[in-house]
This record gives C-alpha cells, sequence and structure tokens, in this order.
C-alpha cells in the first residue's frame, strides 16, 4: 500500500536516469540528480568531492529511512556505505553491469565487502545474483522498470517516409558499428538513424544517404525519435547485459532487433529478431522484421503487458524486503 512506503530518497549521481525515474514513481519517493556525468576525467574527479557534499546535505535535509543509488563505481558506493553508517538509513544499490563485469575499475574485493554490508543489491540478471550471493549479500532482481511514455514530454523529431529504425548506440565497445552500418547502406527502402555522441571516442563514421547520426539527443528529442521510427535496434557483444534502450522501446510498442544472447532471448521473448554481430546476420534480421512487421508488431504489445507487470511487481517488493 502506498500508505506504508517508507521515506525513500534516490540520488543519481549522473544526470537524469529513466530506471530512478521509474522506481521514484512506483514508490513513491524523492528523486534528486546531484550534478551530471562529466566527460573530463579531472572535472570527474573533483565531481566526486562536491557530489559526496552534496548528498550529505541531502540525507541531513530528507532524512531518508531508505536510500537507493545506481551502482556504477566503487567512489559512489563507498561514499554512500559511509553515509550509512553515519546516518543509519537503509542502502540499496541499484548495480550496473559494468560494476559485476568490469573488475579493473570496480575491484571484487571493494564489491563483495560493500555488498556483504548493505541491505539489497537489484541485479538484472541470475548470473549476477548468484554473485552477490556468493559475496553474502542478499540480491533482489529487477529487470527493467516500467515506463508510461504517455506521461512523458517529448519534441517531435521527422523521420524518413521509408522504414525508419533507430539504433540506440552509445559508441561502447560492446556495441558493432560498422557491420549495422555496412548493412543498412546497402538497403535503400531502408533508415536509420543512430543515436550517441561519436565525438566522445573519436569515433570513424559511415556516410551513406539512409544513415543519419543523429548526436546528442535531450531526452524530450530522445523521446520523439523513438516515437516515430518503426523498429528500434539495440546490440550488445555482452552476455549478459541488459538493455535499457530494448526495455524502451517495449513500452513505446516497438517491434525490437536485439543481440542473439540467451539472457536477452530469454527476457525479449517475443516481437523480436536476434541477430549475431556480423553483417550478414544483421541484414537478414533488418529484412525479415520489415518483411513481417504487423506480426512482430503485435507480439511486442504483449510482451508490453508482460513486462510491464513483472516489473512493476519486482519493485514493490523492495519495500517488503526492508521491513524490521
Amino acid at each position: 500500500m502506498r500508505s506504508e512506503t517508507k521515506n525513500i530518497l534516490i540520488i543519481g549521481w549522473d544526470g537524469f536516469d529513466q530506471r530512478n525515474q521509474a522506481y521514484s514513481e512506483i514508490l513513491s519517493a524523492k528523486c534528486i540528480y546531484v550534478e551530471r556525468h562529466y566527460s573530463s576525467r579531472l572535472r570527474a574527479f573533483l565531481a566526486w568531492f562536491t557530489k559526496s557534499y552534496k548528498s550529505k546535505k541531502l540525507i541531513q535535509k530528507y532524512k531518508p529511512e531508505i536510500v537507493i543509488i545506481k551502482n556504477t563505481h566503487f567512489i559512489i558506493a563507498s561514499v554512500f556505505f559511509i553515509f550509512k553508517q553515519l546516518f543509519n538509513f537503509k542502502l540499496v544499490f541499484d548495480s550496473h553491469t559494468s560494476s559485476l563485469e568490469d573488475i579493473f575499475s570496480y575491484p571484487a574485493f571493494i564489491h563483495s565487502f560493500l555488498v556483504k554490508h548493505i541491505d539489497i543489491s537489484i541485479v538484472t540478471n541470475q548470473k549476477h545474483a548468484k554473485k552477490i550471493k556468493k559475496w553474502r549479500g542478499k540480491p533482489h532482481i529487477v529487470h527493467f522498470p516500467p515506463i508510461d511514455f504517455n506521461k512523458k514530454a517529448y519534441v517531435n523529431y521527422p523521420v524518413s517516409d521509408k522504414f525508419n529504425i533507430c539504433y540506440i548506440h552509445t559508441y561502447s565497445s560492446d556495441e558493432p558499428y560498422f557491420p549495422v552500418t555496412n548493412a543498412i547502406r546497402k538497403m535503400k527502402d531502408i533508415s536509420i538513424y543512430i543515436t550517441g555522441n561519436p565525438q566522445k571516442s573519436d569515433h570513424e563514421l559511415i556516410n551513406a544517404p539512409n544513415i543519419y547520426h543523429t548526436g546528442f539527443l535531450s531526452r524530450e528529442q530522445y523521446i520523439g525519435l523513438l516515437k516515430n521510427v518503426d523498429v528500434i535496434m539495440v546490440l550488445t557483444t555482452r552476455e549478459n547485459t541488459m538493455q535499457k534502450g530494448g526495455n524502451e522501446g517495449v513500452f513505446l510498442d516497438k517491434p525490437l532487433i536485439t543481440s542473439n544472447t540467451k539472457f536477452l532471448k530469454k527476457y525479449f521473448n517475443k516481437g523480436c529478431v536476434y541477430v549475431n554481430s556480423d553483417q550478414d546476420s544483421i541484414y537478414n534480421g533488418v529484412a525479415r522484421i520489415k518483411k513481417n512487421y504487423k506480426r512482430y508488431k503485435g507480439k511486442i504489445t504483449k510482451l508490453k503487458k508482460e513486462l510491464s507487470q513483472k516489473n512493476k511487481d519486482s519493485i514493490e517488493k523492495i519495500k517488503d524486503l526492508l521491513k524490521n
């Protein structure tokens, strides 16, 4: 029941995050973003101090019983672990995939100590839940919170009169770029819009009349683009990576082209075409979803209903898990 909701504070260190926003709506929690993500390493380092100070002031102001943070780096996790000792609240880590997969930026001996001494570690899959259990932590699986896009502001983003795909891309090493662009530029009846800022990584770009690089988009522009395309593409070479963009596509009733991994095939189990990270597989996948579009469209609507209820229930269960 809403009346039983405890005083919950969600603090974000990297600017707006749809996952945090959805948690706040479902749990009736206060969500506050402390500054934003900085690409400059020096600026990011200095921001650790200002973000820590501002977070401390927020905790002192709101006196939360529960604090939820996105666990992306051992710095933010360690800071809030210290705050937990000082201010006696229950601490929930919403653990990003990289925090459990990248042992160089997030050493396991630090992570295992922290998760053992906090109250819940939210993860997106069974593999990571098993790792948290091995470290004597308390895992809880939340795949991705449901999003009601009817309540989200957006700016109309014009697209072509062809069959339009949005490839949600960040120019990360696990997201294939050249196999996608090499496949699409051969398909004259397809237009693809590739999101993300290539300047962040000095990424070489493929130019073709049917390939559009959007650059950085505001949240409102991004939603406007997703609403106007026919299909959303989200790809990764990592087996246990949850696709935020894929979930956004589902909650917008957009069929998906996603990676042929066990985890994604099990989670996005209908309304999708699964491809490998090579040019031929991507080309064939695009052709297949275009040819059978109405069928995939109907199935993705069914998946939306299933995931909306399942994920909402998982989030609401957090309150029960934190009862004294």
